[in-house]
């Protein structure tokens, strides 16, 4: 369902030297992209908010600023679309109809439920940006290539401070 709403991307005529069908394909990527780094932007927002316990301060700021950090990395990828003569899907709808984040768990509550349910929705949007860029090198965009690089980089710092919460040593 998410990629009906993608078929019907609207082009504009732009002098990138990328040829069309390569531009099409990564502005149907990255509009899918901007979908799951938008969800899981309000998921931080959730747990930013209705964080509870001892931990209260420090995750609420933490999850503030990651939030905070990916909605940057939102506009860069929107812009990109629009840089490839595309038009970024940025209403509520059209996040909610495209996102493959899993639903946020709504009863978590204590810090340690949010900092599990955090990482998940940026593990499975770091998982999609991987394959946004495995396609872009496939078509020679390295410029989306490399945003995105620097992204999942970005998403993996991330899940490091969250995980580090609650990692223990694997053993065995």
């Amino acid at each position: 369902m998410a990629t009906a709403i993608f078929r019907h991307t609207r082009m504009f005529h732009t002098q990138n030297g990328l040829p069309e069908s390569v531009r099409v394909h990564m502005i149907e990527l990255l509009n899918a992209a901007l979908a799951n780094m938008a969800d899981v932007e309000t998921h931080l927002r959730h747990a930013h908010w209705n964080v509870k316990g001892p931990q209260f301060y420090g995750l609420h700021e933490l999850f503030g600023e990651i939030a905070s950090k990916i909605r940057e990395h939102s506009d860069e990828i929107a812009e990109r679309i629009t840089a490839l003569g595309g038009m970024a899907n940025g209403t509520a709808r059209q996040i909610v109809a495209a996102s493959t984040i899993a639903e946020y768990p709504l009863d978590a509550v204590k810090g340690e439920d949010h900092l599990h349910g955090l990482t998940r929705g940026l593990a499975a949007t770091v998982a999609q940006l991987r394959t946004c860029i495995a396609a872009a090198d496939q078509l020679d965009d390295q410029a989306t290539a490399d945003l995105l690089t620097g992204i999942v980089f970005d998403r993996e710092k991330d899940m490091w401070l969250l995980e580090a919460h609650y990692q223990e040593e694997k053993t065995g």
